[in-house]
């Protein structure tokens, strides 16, 4: 479930869950997922 969601924050990168880092890896996002 997990590597699903990274995988899908990945794909679609969503601004609004980071809301301050554009980040094209995702990373930040998932750290903050």
């Amino acid at each position: 479930n997990t590597a699903n969601d990274v995988v899908y924050i990945l794909m679609k990168k969503p601004k609004s869950m980071i809301g301050e880092i554009d980040d094209p890896i995702g990373v930040p996002v998932f750290l903050k997922v």
